[in-house]
């Protein structure tokens, strides 16, 4: 069942464009924030430049924001269905309260206030939880293969119409607030980066940046893997 280009367009509005705003917000925050995380550097625009930048900047958050999201997605047959092992469950939940402790414990070490230690370490669980997801569903991929499968047969009945624009309507706008969730995850993350290491100089910050991005979006890449197992699944099974 295809949406017409005008749902495409609301769809992706909705999602990108509040989150889009509030990264704009986080932006500007840190700029706001600048000296005290190290900066000097200013923004010789005019106020209408710099809310273009803010906005700009802001959609790249969301975007980047959004990388855990796409695990949530291509996962969700696994952590939301009842097949879903409660063995598994349980190793879950007792890695994510590892990580909350570990790394609660290593950035006070280092110097962190508490509050913020704890707030960030959380953030930090729940990346792990994400790349714990990304990791099953990619070698899980029988049952994810038959979760589309049945998911399409499903799809093209005209009776499940309306049941299925409904559980995508309230998808959709759960997608734009989970987002906007990562993204205050991503912010509480980068503000006990920016506190932690020397990042002032223009070459330190890209490293920073880049170091950052590369580990946030890991879990999501696996997305590739996971489409070509089903793609290669799906010629297998029809061939």
């Amino acid at each position: 069942m295809n949406l017409p280009q005008g749902k495409w367009i609301d769809k992706y509005l909705s999602r990108y464009g509040p989150a889009s705003i509030f990264g704009a917000f986080i932006l500007a925050y840190f700029y706001w924030k600048r000296r005290e995380f190290g900066f000097s550097a200013d923004l010789h625009l005019d106020k209408i430049g710099q809310a273009t930048v803010f906005l700009f900047g802001g959609f790249l958050i969301a975007y980047l924001a959004s990388a855990p999201v796409l695990v949530c997605h291509f996962g969700r047959c696994l952590y939301l269905s009842k097949k879903f092992e409660k063995k598994a469950r349980v190793i879950t939940y007792v890695l994510m309260a590892v990580s909350i402790g570990l790394s609660a414990f290593m950035l006070i070490r280092a110097g962190l206030d508490a509050g913020l230690a704890i707030w960030t370490s959380c953030a930090i669980s729940m990346w792990v939880l994400v790349a714990t997801l990304s990791t099953i569903a990619f070698y899980r991929r029988d049952d994810l293969y038959q979760f589309y499968q049945q998911l399409s047969a499903k799809r093209k009945l005209e009776s499940n119409s309306e049941f299925i624009e409904s559980y995508r309507t309230l998808r959709e706008h759960g997608n734009a607030f989970l987002i906007i969730y990562w993204e205050l995850m991503l912010a509480l993350i980068a503000v006990a980066g920016l506190k932690l290491y020397d990042v002032t100089d223009f070459g330190s910050a890209v490293v920073f940046v880049l170091f950052a991005c590369l580990v946030w979006v890991t879990p999501a890449v696996l997305a590739w893997g996971v489409a070509g197992h089903l793609e290669t699944d799906f010629v297998d099974d029809n061939s």
